[in-house]
């Protein structure tokens, strides 16, 4: 009989920002590590659980409590191998939660191993062995658990598996120290991600890749490994593979898809053509300079990106340059527009409330130490006003687990470790900030922002009336688009702009204003779910006793 190995990526925590979009996706990581394994151990059968996008009308099983119940999963099918991605800090809690699950079942369905790993897991190996998972991965592990699962059926020891941790006598034991990082040739040889391999989930938008690593070296990102890509070739045949079963909407999940410039023009060359015979479209992370490339961005339109999302992280001078974020806060305006002016809408992601104290740099704290948080806040809110991006991200400062930043906020004592990692979601505060900073203005002021954006002017003080604005804002723009397009149609044409890329641009600023709209409302929404966890959490008063 086939044996089973399961790869689960974990519920989100309850108020991630990425759980709505979550619904709709998959992660690419336990995607790509289920395809390898199921390539080379044809003896095992895989399969990908999904807890963000777990869906009771595709047979889901879930638990008195309303969660992925794995006990019923393991007496329908016996896993004798579990895999656990554990990247998203946020998620940690539950991925705690389900080795224990698994680990106090009844010896016949108990599996032999559980193996977990991604990025938070490779960084805090110690807490996850601590509750009885048996190895921890550190880094890329598409061929390394193929490895471990064959020395379990061999019954050889592990001390040759390089880039793992275990326990041998109570004590963790690390094969080597550095993280796994897959070359540019082996990365070459991955298959195409089988997304056939997830169960009981209905994927909207998928996830694809051909860069890992970055050549940034933001001190906030867990991100340090050199840029490697695959070739475009390679990237394209994926590409069509994934869109001729189906596929409409991908996410490129690369930190940068312009980091290997000269092979993101030969794809987007590539997906033009493609477009020919398949109609799907892109959502990209590029940087704002890629601005200045005008030919690549008409390559952008042209392949089908409809959606950049860009890291703006702050608008304050002093605030990038502590980050050491590779950017000219000068041009970010000229730049977003650029963007927009191209038909692509912009997706802006920013941070809220850096430590500055973080780059020790003594210069930079004279500058802005007499800044208030209200002075931060109007400087971002001003910004925002003039670059006009299309949807944004404002997210509170939260530092990873692994990067520079948390490193020196963990040996200043300035962590609130016992606010629990469910909490690291970019939505609570979750560090002490720098000296004089007000934590619960900060905390209000990263909300208020997101309210006053995703809102009416003046209304976005009242939350009712605002929201009654948001429906009736929805169903009048769902009604108008063809009278928007025919009045952009008709403005374009007196412009005289070519007929054909006159109905494209007319019926694209159509769109984005329906997608305003629906987004705004979406925004909305979230912001009141988080205002309410913030009241209820009772955050106000833990920093009132806290200072």
């Amino acid at each position: 009989m086939t044996e089973l190995f399961r790869i689960i990526d974990p519920l989100f925590g309850k108020n991630n920002i990425y759980k709505m979009q979550a619904k709709r996706t998959v992660s690419l990581g336990p995607v790509m590590v289920g395809t390898v394994v199921n390539k080379n151990l044809p003896n095992l059968e895989v399969e990908i659980i999904n807890e963000n996008n777990y869906r009771k009308n595709r047979g889901a099983i879930f638990n008195k409590e309303g969660i992925p119940s794995h006990l019923d999963l393991q007496r329908e099918k016996k896993a004798e191998f579990i895999g656990i991605s554990a990247s998203m800090t946020n998620a940690v809690p539950r991925a705690k939660e389900i080795i224990q699950e698994y680990c106090s079942m009844p010896d016949k369905l108990r599996p032999r191993a559980i193996i977990v790993g991604g990025w938070h897991a490779g960084d805090s190996p110690e807490e996850f062995l601590s509750v009885k998972a048996d190895i921890v991965v550190h880094g890329e592990g598409e061929f390394v658990i193929s490895d471990i699962i064959r020395k379990y059926y061999c019954q050889e020891p592990l001390s040759d598996v390089s880039g793992i941790s275990y326990l041998k006598n109570g004590q963790m034991v690390r094969n080597g120290s550095d993280f796994i990082s897959l070359s540019e040739e082996d990365l070459e040889t991955l298959p195409c991600p089988d997304f056939g391999l997830v169960r009981f989930s209905k994927i909207k938008l998928y996830p694809i890749s051909r860069t890992r690593g970055c050549s940034g070296r933001c001190r906030f990102c867990r991100v340090r490994s050199k840029p490697r890509s695959i070739s475009p070739e390679k990237f394209l045949e994926n590409v069509a593979t994934v869109a001729s079963k189906g596929a409409k909407r991908f996410f490129f999940v690369d930190d940068r898809s312009e980091e290997d410039l000269e092979g993101f023009r030969k794809s987007l060359e590539g997906l033009v053509a493609l477009r020919k015979h398949y109609r799907f479209e892109f959502t990209t992370q590029n940087r704002l300079s890629l601005a200045e490339k005008s030919e690549i961005l008409v390559l952008m339109r042209e392949a089908g990106v409809r959606t950049v999302a860009i890291g703006f992280e702050s608008p304050i001078p002093e605030e990038i340059k502590a980050m050491r974020k590779p950017i000219d806060p000068n041009k970010m305006v000229k730049w977003t527009r650029i963007f927009k002016d191209n038909g692509l809408y912009v997706h802006a992601m920013m941070i809220f409330g850096y430590p500055l104290s973080t780059c020790q740099d003594p210069e930079i704290m004279k500058q802005v130490e007499k800044v208030t948080v209200k002075d931060r806040s109007e400087r971002f809110w001003q910004f925002i006003k003039k670059a006009k991006p299309d949807t944004l991200q404002i997210l509170l400062y939260t530092p990873i687990v692994g990067t520079p930043d948390y490193r020196f906020l963990e040996k200043e004592g300035r962590l609130c470790k016992e606010l629990g990692w469910e909490l690291y979601d970019g939505t609570h505060l979750v560090f002490e900030p720098d000296k004089g900073v007000d934590p619960v203005k900060l905390q209000e002021e990263s909300i208020k922002l997101m309210r006053k954006f995703y809102s009416f002017n003046f209304f976005w003080r009242f939350g009712r009336i605002s929201l009654a604005l948001h429906f009736i804002r929805f169903g009048m723009v769902t009604i108008a688009m063809p009278f928007l397009w025919l009045l952009n149609l008709k403005i374009r044409h007196l412009l005289n702009f070519p007929l054909k890329k006159t109905c494209i641009l007319a019926w694209q600023e159509a769109k984005r204003s329906y997608r305003k709209a629906k987004l705004s409302l979406g925004g909305h929404l979230i912001i009141i779910s988080w205002r309410k966890s913030f009241n209820k959490l009772g955050l106000k008063n833990y920093w009132a006793k806290k200072y």
